[in-house]
């Protein structure tokens, strides 16, 4: 970077205009349908993710000092997933399973002329068989987007931070509804359960949903200026975005399930630690923040270290409620229930490796355990997986896989080997990692609202490394 570049804060070029719109719209607006599930959030979904090629496309025509080939990096970028989503709609139509009557009883029988087929399909339902994948592709296009057209960090921020600002609206929202359900208002028992939270169906996907967006908030917050002075710290940018993530990370643990509550703390303690250390009176990192250290006497130590005090006790307190709950996480992970779940986890991985490269097909899960489950659990139908790794084997296979996170893994990996890694992007990187861990053990990708904000904020780790202005 030259000596003449300087913090840039605004928009260069309408197409990066577009993108915040783009990105604020698909992680918001599709969470309004029932989190994001049903059709008429897909097709919202699907309608979104198109706006991100056509504005890749225009990008090189409005503003000359665009990359050279950045059409074809995004191409390339995008094109696993395409291949992967033609794929999924192109087996539906040989099917692998199918409708029979016995004894005057529908029931599910094999294909058998179809079953050793690499490219065929075991959903009974076209909106099941590409739901998941339709939802990948355009979280694909959003996030690649953010890659190839911005190179400010300041339009990364301004994005996450329109974006957490919504989810605080919805947490909000799901708060007052929640108290006006506990007060029977007969209008919301009506359209209300004791599972919801704001318009998701079960509560705890919603904590997933908010969890990241916390975290996205507090990146933006550390890209911030810290005021030392208490007549400027309670009315700086950076304390609204400090109470805002603070809320997003209680509801997240308001609405989670027990299980998931230890990494919400954990990774509050990670970030509290990560801004410690960006405001630790140094002359270095006060002259960051535009504070001069005039004298060393103790009412001028006490206003430079006030902030890494306030950070160390959030920080610790975080680590005791992590600690706190590690014990019912455990617990919760054993129960009976869960541990009938995991049952299925053997037939699933039986069902998975007859097919091992491309699957089942998506949106096969149920109707193949319903064929392929174990009498251990008396042949009960059971439509989710204990874990959504599980669940994806067994749709998409090990290819599936591979094509949807190769291209991502490899641009972290050139990223954080070109650039490193700056205290934006470890921020940004816990909750991607936590969730993706937790995929091997958990579903918290039921949501579709929380695989579009998940790819949106891998996206923007990605882009966050390849800014050239800061």
């Amino acid at each position: 970077m030259l000596d003449e570049d300087v913090i840039l804060k605004s928009t260069r070029y309408i197409n990066e205009r577009i993108l915040i719109f783009n990105i604020v719209a698909m992680s918001l607006l599709p969470a309004m349908f029932f989190g994001g599930s049903g059709a008429t959030a897909l097709s919202l979904i699907f309608s979104l993710g198109i706006i991100a090629p056509i504005n890749v496309f225009t990008y090189p025509i409005n503003w000359i000092d665009a990359p050279d080939f950045s059409r074809t990096k995004y191409a390339v970028c995008v094109l696993p997933v395409i291949i992967a989503s033609v794929i999924a709609i192109y087996r539906f139509f040989t099917p692998s399973i199918a409708y029979t009557n016995f004894e005057q009883i529908e029931a599910l029988r094999m294909v058998l002329e179809n079953s050793q087929n690499l490219f065929t399909s075991a959903a009974t339902s076209f909106f099941d068989a590409v739901s998941d994948n339709i939802v990948v592709l355009s979280s694909c296009f959003a996030a690649f987007s953010i890659f190839i057209i911005t190179k400010s960090r300041f339009v990364i921020k301004t994005m996450l931070m329109c974006c957490a600002a919504g989810v605080v609206l919805f947490s909000a929202i799901g708060l007052i509804l929640d108290a006006l359900y506990a007060l029977d208002v007969p209008a919301v028992k009506r359209i209300y359960t004791d599972f919801a939270f704001f318009t998701f169906a079960d509560k705890t996907e919603f904590s997933f949903y908010a969890y990241i967006w916390a975290s996205a908030l507090l990146a933006s917050g550390i890209y911030t200026f810290q005021r030392f002075s208490f007549q400027n710290l309670f009315g700086s940018l950076r304390f609204l975005i400090m109470l805002g993530s603070i809320f997003l990370f209680a509801v997240s643990v308001y609405t989670s399930s027990e299980f998931f509550k230890p990494f919400i703390y954990a990774t509050a303690a990670f970030i509290f630690v990560v801004y410690t250390f960006d405001v630790f009176p140094t002359k270095s990192n006060l002259r960051r923040h535009n504070k001069r250290l005039i004298d060393h006497s103790f009412g001028t130590m006490l206003k430079a270290s006030t902030p890494a005090a306030i950070y160390i006790i959030m920080a610790a307190c975080s680590i005791a409620l992590c600690a706190f709950s590690a014990k019912p996480a455990m617990d919760f992970q054993n129960a009976p229930e869960r541990a009938e779940l995991k049952k299925l986890d053997a037939d699933a991985m039986d069902a998975a490796l007859e097919k091992q490269l491309f699957g089942w097909g998506g949106g096969s899960f149920q109707n193949v355990m319903a064929i392929r489950q174990g009498d251990d659990i008396e042949n009960i139908a059971h439509n989710k997986a204990s874990s959504d790794i599980i669940k994806a084997f067994l749709e998409y296979g090990f290819l599936g896989i591979a094509m949807i996170a190769s291209m991502p893994i490899l641009l972290f990996i050139y990223i954080f080997a070109k650039f490193g890694i700056s205290k934006s992007q470890a921020i940004m990187l816990v909750p991607v990692a936590v969730l993706a861990a937790l995929s091997f053990v958990s579903t918290p990708f039921l949501s579709p609202s929380v695989i579009i904000s998940f790819w949106i904020l891998s996206g923007s780790i990605i882009a966050w490394g390849n800014s050239e202005i800061i």
